[in-house]
């Protein structure tokens, strides 16, 4: 961080459910095509300011154990089709988003080339969920990553959700509206634009 961004004011945390998923999209957009930079470069210093400081230190961790095995993970390929983001409650300081994209991931020897698990060829669909939370003068920031699936690339090249649980969501389309995925297609609410769902039970 620069001696400039100390001097800018911190960003204020939104408390309005709507706000805080235009801004999470923003955050998943940006972070998306750094993240994977930042493992394949094997630079822990490059995830400064779109991570939280304890996934930071986790990745350190791992980029810091492989450089001692002379392994790297790669990440080439990836495509971004769909983001979903699970609907926050008014203020919440944790928001999950789910994230559907396509990619050749592996990890390799360095001294060998030789790939010692996942497919240097293959392109998978992977559906992955995010946990960001708000952290200081960066704002929204991924703090945790989790597998959801995996499997051929078809899927998500078809806009299909696998994995995705039923529940009402913010789309990367329309951030600002709310969408319910009944666990096989996207349905719409009966009125448009800032539609509040029905309270989990």
């Amino acid at each position: 961080m620069s001696v400039l961004d100390l001097l800018q004011p911190a960003p204020q945390r939104p408390t309005d459910s709507v706000e805080i998923a235009r801004q999470v999209h923003e955050a998943v957009s940006e972070a998306f095509s750094e993240i994977p930079r930042a493992w394949s470069n094997r630079d822990a210093d490059a995830l400064d300011g779109i991570v939280s400081t304890d996934y930071q230190a986790r990745a350190r961790a791992v980029i810091d154990g492989q450089d001692r095995e002379f392994q790297v993970t790669r990440v080439e390929d990836d495509r971004l089709r769909e983001v979903a983001v699970e609907r926050p409650s008014d203020g919440a300081t944790s928001v999950n988003a789910y994230l559907a994209f396509v990619a050749r991931n592996w990890l390799e020897d360095l001294r060998t080339g030789e790939v010692l698990s996942g497919s240097e060829d293959t392109l998978r669909g992977l559906v992955q969920r995010w946990t960001l939370v708000f952290e200081g003068r960066n704002g929204w920031v991924v703090h945790r990553v989790r597998s959801i699936w995996t499997g051929p690339a078809e899927p998500i090249e078809e806009r299909a959700f696998p994995g995705l649980e039923r529940g009402w969501y913010s789309r990367s389309k329309r951030p600002g509206a709310w969408r319910r995925w009944n666990g096989t297609k996207w349905k719409r609410p009966r009125q448009e634009g800032r539609v509040q769902a029905p309270a989990r039970a």
